[in-house]
């Protein structure tokens, strides 16, 4: 449990600094950049969701 609670730290850090590498990104016209920062932080938000998704039913589980 301590690993994904790990997991879940790293991803949140991750998509904070997406956000700001983002808005950095679109302050500076760069949109090949904005464009990647945007899908990369897409991507991790889906991969936090699943893994709370799956904490969820972890803990279900253990109440049974």
């Amino acid at each position: 449990m301590g690993k994904k609670l790990a997991l879940n730290v790293f991803y949140t850090i991750v998509i904070f600094v997406c956000a700001v590498a983002a808005y950095t990104s679109w302050q500076h016209g760069r949109w090949i950049w904005l464009g990647s920062f945007i899908l990369l932080g897409a991507l991790f938000i889906i991969a936090k969701i699943r893994l709370m998704k799956e904490v969820q039913n972890m803990q279900k589980g253990n109440k049974k």
